[in-house]
């Protein structure tokens, strides 16, 4: 995981050469800096808020050793959650190890690689005000919350075991079917 979280990482490299080099010559170093400071305003954001609204109601990662305490969700029913609430700025009694660490930091590069997808778009469009509070709600709001619904035991993952639809369904026929 620590070097898929590294090659991740240096796709932040490759954006900004791609996107200053579409750009005009007069506006290289504002997209560079863009490129750059993303990671910052979003490791930030993300740890503040971000890991908890996405994972805070997940409970145990048991392949990495997390703990049971990170189990609270909001939910509109049950086992439709939109978001986790327990675990802002990795605080928690003893919640945190090397592992749930380690998984912080392969999620932080993912949000990031999404947030820096944005200022490709945007280059040469916004003043950095802008670009300030769009990192900040990409990484403490909209990628966290979306990422809890598909791949946080949020609503969308769950689609599967709720309503029949999905792989879930898929799976578990297919299971059925070959243990007959």
């Amino acid at each position: 995981m620590f070097l898929g979280a590294i090659l991740v990482f240096f796709m932040q490299a490759g954006f900004a050469m791609v996107e200053t080099g579409f750009t005009q010559e007069r506006n290289a170093v504002h997209v560079m800096m863009t490129n750059f400071t993303i990671f910052a305003i979003g490791v930030i954001g993300y740890f503040l808020v971000g890991y908890a609204l996405m994972f805070g109601g997940v409970g145990a990662i048991t392949a990495l050793g997390g703990s049971e305490i990170l189990s609270t969700k909001v939910e509109i029913a049950s086992g439709w959650s939109l978001f986790g609430f327990k675990g802002f700025a990795l605080a928690g009694s003893g919640v945190y190890d090397v592992g749930i660490f380690l998984f912080f930091l392969f999620q932080v590069v993912f949000m990031d690689t999404a947030a820096t997808i944005v200022t490709g778009a945007m280059a040469e469009r916004w003043k950095f005000k802008a670009f300030i509070v769009y990192g900040l709600f990409m990484s403490m709001i909209l990628y966290p919350v979306f990422g809890h619904w598909v791949w946080g035991g949020g609503w969308l993952s769950q689609l599967g075991a709720n309503l029949g639809l999905g792989m879930v369904s898929s799976i578990s026929r297919v299971h059925r079917w070959c243990t007959r």
